[in-house]
């Protein structure tokens, strides 16, 4: 019988794959729950779905004025800019810009996370340029210690939260 397969951080992949699939399973449900919760309590104005889907037809194709040229020939570049930067990112090694990042330019997440991006991406530059790749591995539990314990936290307080029926005054990303 062959040794269960670990990787560098001795950790049993199996067993990490059935707590990945088990959590993924978990944060469905749990995420189709509160959908639901909130869409019969607010009367859903914020579940998006087919709504967004009208919406932008509606924009693109109006009954009344026609087709808007603007934002469809704007909505065809964006798409075009985006297929160059996976490919450029495919053939070319070096491309420094990753299509993620112009796909997350205009959402709402990455103004409020830009700041601490921007740090992350500093942070890791200069322990790679000044420390190398054993720097760089050395420090990324702390890294990844500072993400899980904010997750922690915050999923704590969420919990606490809904049990009570309280605001516990932990706000993940408003302002």
């Amino acid at each position: 019988m062959d040794a269960p397969e670990v990787d560098e951080v001795k950790v049993r992949r199996r067993g990490l794959l059935i707590g990945m699939g088990a959590a993924m399973v978990i944060g469905t449900l749990v995420s189709y729950y509160s959908v639901l919760k909130v869409s019969y309590a607010h009367s859903a104005p914020y579940t998006g779905g087919a709504g967004d889907m009208r919406w932008l037809t509606s924009v693109l194709v109006s009954t009344e004025t026609g087709t808007d040229w603007t934002n469809t020939g704007f909505m065809v570049g964006g798409s075009i800019f985006m297929g160059l930067l996976m490919w450029l990112r495919r053939v070319f090694v070096w491309w420094p810009l990753h299509p993620i990042g112009y796909t997350m330019l205009s959402s709402w997440a990455s103004f409020k996370l830009w700041p601490s991006i921007f740090l992350g991406w500093m942070m890791k530059y200069i322990l790679v340029r000044y420390g190398g790749l054993r720097m760089y591995r050395a420090a990324r539990p702390i890294f990844l210690g500072l993400v899980l314990g904010e997750m922690i936290c915050a999923g704590i307080w969420a919990i606490v939260g809904m049990a009570t029926g309280v605001s516990t005054g932990y706000r993940i990303l408003l302002s």
